[in-house]
């Protein structure tokens, strides 16, 4: 974590001429921005700083971070200086974390979709080159539909993606109290994997269709009894039928065999 001067030791009223809200953490604030915009700073560390210049390699990761606004990372606005303080200003993501859901009591298929979003961006990032390098529960926006987001990319030069591959299954494993636990099993075995998250990517959505695959099961086995039951039902409706127009049948030809009535006769007269 950078250190903070200290006149911050304390909620300062403002930053770099951002108003602060409130503390999120150590090093970075909730603040209005102009326009009374939210927006998030966070401390730079101060080893990112040779003679009060951003490190040059710091200094073009973070001009990569900005380009990645519609690859599912949150805005880097700006850097801000303030009282020999470096800041980042980032956008906030108005959506609960990836430690808010888990402490919501998320259901079960909601875990896995979310886990294998958040694997899906990070795989996405490594595309593009960049190592996010700071992944973690705060670190992760889950907006209503399950999407995630990153935010907070470390400024320092992470290079190698096995770095986020390793955090990515710590978190898994972190994430994985009751009735989770699987999440930890695979957790365990992608690690043995030559490519771990593309692993554990495909064995996640094994789970996501677990549970509409027992369903349809579960359907199947229900329909057959409902047909076992109609059969007979079906038979003995026909047979009342036939029976009904047997007996009908049976009444017209009495009825027709009957000999007509005897003509009057001479002696009735």
């Amino acid at each position: 974590m950078p250190s903070l001067p200290s006149n911050l030791a304390t909620t300062p009223d403002e930053i770099a001429g951002y108003r602060v809200v409130r503390r999120l953490g150590e090093s970075s604030y909730l603040c209005l921005a102009p326009g009374d915009r939210h927006v998030v700073l966070k401390g730079l560390d101060p080893d990112c700083i040779i003679k009060g210049q951003l490190h040059p390699s710091v200094k073009e990761r973070l001009a990569r971070v900005r380009e990645l606004a519609h690859a599912g990372v949150t805005n880097l606005y700006s850097v801000e200086r303030d009282d020999g303080a470096v800041w980042l200003v980032w956008e906030h993501a108005d959506a609960p974390t990836l430690a808010d859901l888990m402490s919501s009591e998320p259901s079960q298929r909601d875990v896995w979709v979310v886990a294998r979003e958040l694997i899906l961006a990070v795989e996405s990032l490594h595309a593009r080159g960049i190592v996010h390098g700071a992944i973690q529960e705060r670190n992760v926006i889950v907006e209503r539909s399950r999407q995630v987001r990153l935010t907070h990319v470390s400024p320092l030069l992470y290079t190698d993606p096995a770095d986020d591959a390793v955090a990515l299954l710590d978190l898994f494993e972190r994430i994985a109290a009751p009735p989770f636990e699987r999440l930890a099993d695979l957790a365990s075995s992608a690690r043995g994997q030559a490519q771990p998250l593309r692993w554990a990517r495909g064995e996640l959505a094994g789970l996501i269709e677990e549970r509409p695959r027992n369903t349809a099961m579960a359907e199947a086995d229900v329909a057959p009894l409902e047909s076992s039951t109609r059969k007979p039902m079906l038979i003995a409706a026909l047979l009342l039928a036939l029976m009904g127009i047997a007996f009908a049948c049976g009444v017209v030809y009495v009825v027709e065999q009957r000999p007509p009535a005897s003509p009057p006769t001479l002696l009735a007269r």
